[in-house]
């Protein structure tokens, strides 16, 4: 469970910083000219949507890493794919 945990810490990490980032960025471009009410409500609905696609950035990064150290392999009791397809083990 301490892995699974370290990883969901990072992650969580990952997302909020990278939309800090982005959310700060789009703040200094929009308090050039002074911020209206409409600014701050796209700033607000632009955080959420940078943050999803930020989460799903960062989500394919974790496993793709998982992947090549071999820590992934389909669900719990359930044999890899590639063992099921080459007719190792039964479907």
């Amino acid at each position: 469970m301490g892995e699974t945990r370290r990883v969901r810490r990072l992650f969580a990490a990952l997302v909020i910083a990278t939309t800090a980032i982005g959310a700060t960025r789009l703040w200094a471009v929009f308090k050039v000219d002074g911020v209206t009410g409409l600014e701050l409500g796209l700033l607000a609905v632009f955080a959420v949507l940078f943050a999803w696609i930020s989460a799903a950035f960062w989500l394919v990064c974790i496993g793709a890493v998982a992947q090549w150290r071999g820590l992934t392999g389909g669900p719990p009791g359930r044999p890899p794919a590639e063992r099921r397809l080459n007719g190792r083990e039964p479907p």
